[in-house]
This record gives structure tokens, sequence and C-alpha cells, in this order.
């Protein structure tokens, strides 16, 4: 959708920034900065981010699905190193 948005105004990244910035001062007025970001991890989000730099790690846990905690555990190491 940013891709779409952002063909004449400088693309994905310039958009995607905007918009996330656009958040963030809501964020700051609303919620006294509280945020943890999710759906996040483009890398033009990734590098936007300034004031509301924590984000989800994974998708959502099921804990009596023992086949989905490998990949959770995957997704949680592989997102946090970076």
């Amino acid at each position: 959708m940013a891709t779409m948005l952002g063909r004449e105004t400088g693309g994905s990244p310039q958009t995607t920034a905007r918009f996330i910035k656009a958040m963030e001062r809501s964020v700051l007025k609303h919620f006294r900065g509280h945020c943890i970001n999710c759906m996040c991890h483009p890398t033009e989000c990734l590098y936007s981010y300034s004031d509301t730099a924590v984000a989800r790690a994974s998708d959502d846990f099921y804990p009596r699905d023992a086949a989905s905690h490998t990949t959770h555990i995957a997704n949680v190491a592989y997102n946090s190193l970076f």
C-alpha cells in the first residue's frame, strides 16, 4: 500500500517514514509515548522509528499447540538479533 501511495512522493521509504512520524506524534500526545509496534519489520519501518522503538518480535504464541513452538522461538530469536 505504501508503495502505491508513495509513487509520486518519493516512494515507499519516504511515505512510510512520514506515516510513522505522524503515528509517533499521535502516540506521544495521546499515550505518553507508550507503544509496541506490530507488523513492523520491513526495513523502511525499522529505520524510521525514533520515539516508539519497541517492536513485537513474533506472531501470537499458542502454548497448547506444540507444533507452533519451534517457529515462534525461531521468529523471536531472528527478530531480536536485528
